[in-house]
């Protein structure tokens, strides 16, 4: 790129298939009876427990991500200065983290994120 060699540029493209996962079938309520005859059994919320399908018989989407990190070095006296600017996940794509059992919502992974950091070596 005709850059000297103080600068330092990189580019990261991270690719995945969608993993497998076992998706939910359905849900029941489950009830301590433990407590003794004092519980109210009738209007008491139990515990939810999930009834699973089929072992790894789905895929989450796929995965993908740009990341970009420039470097500039240069010295002052006698101290090495290197300025750092990187990007994660450059065109900000939602890439699923996981998706709640219960409540169906999805949590993504990073969005767009910029860092800046300057490392001084003397």
């Amino acid at each position: 790129m005709g850059l000297s060699r103080s600068w330092e540029i990189s580019l990261r493209w991270n690719y995945g298939s969608g993993f497998p996962f076992t998706p939910n079938k359905g849900g029941q309520e489950l009830l301590d009876f433990q407590s003794g005859i004092n519980y109210d059994y009738l209007y008491a919320n139990g515990s939810l427990q999930m009834i699973l399908g089929d072992y790894n018989s789905k895929r989450l989407p796929e995965y993908h991500r740009l990341d970009l990190s420039i470097k500039k070095r240069f010295e002052i006296k006698r101290a090495i200065f290197e300025l750092n600017l990187s990007v994660t996940n450059l065109y900000d794509r939602n890439n699923l983290f996981y998706q709640d059992r219960i409540t169906g919502q999805r949590v993504n992974q990073l969005p767009i994120m910029p860092s800046f950091g300057l490392n001084i070596s003397f």
